[in-house]
């Protein structure tokens, strides 16, 4: 799929989550508590005596099962900061003061159940975060985006180990993709390359490849569990499957820079 259109479909799905969750009160109770925590460690570090108060929640914030990455956008405003109230939300201070720096905050379970990261910075130096980033059991940040961790991706490399959540859509995928690709050949799911999910909101992109099997009528288009080899010199299937503001979309294209160039 061409970077581009991925871009805009992720896009699409960034613009519904943040514009939904600009105010605080609107937010989910699961989401304040991790916020509040992030408020509290960025008002201790960050804003000199004035108040830090939240700004904006990023889409890169999910939950999958006991699993949670909240990544939120803080700013300094024109309230000061009063012990007596706190460090945590301040329903009056919405102001932001002008050239002061945004605060970009992840608050995370660490892999392994071992604890959690509350990590704020700059958002000019948010790229020197990396290492402790890395440690979320979720996401690790980039520098180019949040991905799926190389463990996370690793689980998940068999389709039976998927959440529910994730069959659903990367069955969509599958349907699409063997309708217009792989010929006689049967499309199977090879992995998954990102995911958002919010409350209402989705965006999975999968990776499917071509295989070995033949493509059978009577068992359809979805998952079939002997549909593990694949044929080497056929290109990988990138899709996307995700929420719009009118819908859903399933978008499906070989991704040639997979594709083994040797092959007929």
């Amino acid at each position: 799929m061409k970077t581009g259109l991925k871009l805009l479909l992720l896009s699409a799905v960034t613009l519904l989550v943040s514009s939904q969750w600009e105010n605080y009160k609107d937010l989910p109770d699961s989401y304040k508590t991790h916020i509040d925590k992030a408020l509290v460690a960025a008002n201790k570090d960050f804003g000199g005596s004035d108040h830090v108060a939240y700004e904006q929640l990023l889409s890169s914030s999910t939950f999958r099962g006991s699993d949670y990455y909240v990544n939120v956008r803080l700013m300094g405003t024109t309230c000061k900061k009063d012990e007596n109230k706190g460090y945590g939300h301040r329903e009056e201070c919405v102001t932001k003061r002008p050239k002061r720096p945004v605060i970009d905050c992840v608050v995370c379970n660490t892999r392994g159940g071992g604890g959690e990261v509350i990590d704020c910075a700059k958002i000019m130096e948010v790229k020197n975060r990396e290492e402790i980033r890395s440690t979320c059991s979720i996401f690790y940040f980039t520098g180019r985006g949040h991905i799926l961790s190389e463990e996370v991706s690793a689980q998940w490399r068999n389709y039976q180990d998927l959440p529910d959540s994730y069959k659903t859509h990367i069955d969509k995928a599958l349907d699409v993709a063997n309708t217009d690709f792989g010929g006689l050949h049967y499309v199977a799911y090879e992995k998954v390359l990102n995911e958002r999910f919010t409350d209402s909101d989705y965006y999975v992109n999968v990776r499917l490849m071509v295989t070995t099997c033949t493509k059978d009528e009577n068992k359809g288009y979805g998952h079939r569990e002997e549909c593990v080899t694949k044929k080497s010199e056929k290109a990988s299937i990138d899709c996307v499957v995700c929420s719009t503001r009118d819908g859903e979309l399933t978008h499906c294209s070989e991704d040639v820079r997979n594709k083994n160039m040797k092959g007929p």
